[in-house]
């Protein structure tokens, strides 16, 4: 295949595309997206929006279903607009076996498209698998408008992937957390609120607390497993902070800050024991933002929610309480 070339932009030295059917390439620092013709490849300047599409998700699913099922679900996605691309491998997928069907979409569209595969059976039925991911971009002029518009919104099945992986009880888990709670008892003893505030941020606390959540809402197993695992992870970060605790007293320090440092002494103990309507209003706040946060696929933010939460503090007090 010829080469081609286009003038505008930074030439910086061509990115070279190819694949099973194609091969050629484009200059890069610019814009130019290739449009492949009868003739040969053909650039077309686009939007930067569509070109480079870091401000949307749109999403790629890829489904394998058996033989027998294929030609319908094909003639039930192309009937879709929200579908920009749709392409199909014929006994391609080795286990399970059968086809593979991938589908180009908005991140908009993912929720009813979701339903439309469950009620072709695809996710339930033996046979079936599927898997959604975000590519770092997405080129189809035609949808110009709709990707630079998105949304970034989960669906439940990301949710319940997301939250489970990042509340899975693990040895390097119940490590953190006991390492929060070491820190989170010096910081309360010696008054540095920097050291609690770094034991919040380090601490995977929030994600079991969501699963249970999840769980309770959606009527599934998963409430017990969240609950379970919310247990293990508090009584890690409770655990460490009652050795460290226990080891400040034989130091000659007090667990509950009654030295002064920086700050006064115990204003952190009183701050952290007192509650107020201001207290209650931060941790509904903090609580809706968490669950946004994991509905649009952002719960790697939800650090923040735990400093507004303030539970390593919290559980960390009760460490301290009992051993001082």
């Amino acid at each position: 295949m010829p080469t081609p070339t286009c003038d505008g932009g930074a030439n910086t030295g061509p990115h070279a595309i190819r694949g099973p059917y194609w091969d050629f390439s484009y200059p890069s620092g610019t814009n130019y997206a290739p449009v492949m013709t009868q003739t040969g490849e053909q650039y077309r300047k686009m939007p930067a929006s569509i070109a480079l599409s870091g401000g949307t998700m749109p999403r790629i699913v890829e489904i394998a279903v058996p033989p027998d099922q294929t030609d319908t679900l094909i003639e039930a996605l192309e009937s879709r607009e929200d579908v920009l691309g749709l392409r199909l491998q014929q006994g391609t997928s080795v286990q399970p076996p059968g086809d593979i069907i991938t589908i180009s979409t908005t991140n908009r569209s993912m929720q009813t498209l979701v339903r439309l595969l469950d009620e072709h059976g695809v996710g339930s039925d033996s046979g079936t698998s599927m898997t959604t991911s975000e590519p770092v971009s997405l080129i189809v002029p035609s949808a110009t408008e709709r990707l630079a518009h998105d949304t970034n919104e989960a669906t439940w099945e990301e949710m319940e992937s997301v939250t489970a992986k990042e509340s899975n009880t693990t040895a390097n888990a119940l490590v953190v957390m006991g390492i929060s709670g070491v820190l989170a008892a010096i910081g309360l003893a010696t008054n540095a609120l920097h050291l609690v505030v770094g034991a919040m941020l380090i601490a995977p606390g929030f994600e079991p607390i969501v699963r249970f959540s999840m769980g309770v809402v959606s009527r599934s197993m998963g409430w017990r497993r969240g609950l379970m695992q919310t247990l293990q992870t508090y009584a890690a970060l409770v655990l460490g902070a009652a050795i460290t605790a226990g080891a400040l007293r034989l130091l000659g320090t007090s667990p509950l800050g009654q030295e002064d440092t920086y700050l006064p002494s115990s204003v952190l103990v009183t701050y952290w024991t007192s509650f107020s309507a201001t207290t209650f209003m931060v941790s509904v706040t903090a609580g809706v933002a968490g669950a946004i946060l994991v509905a649009s696929n952002r719960a790697v933010l939800t650090a923040g929610v735990m400093v507004a939460l303030a539970l390593v503090p919290g559980a960390t007090l009760v460490a301290s309480g009992l051993v001082g």
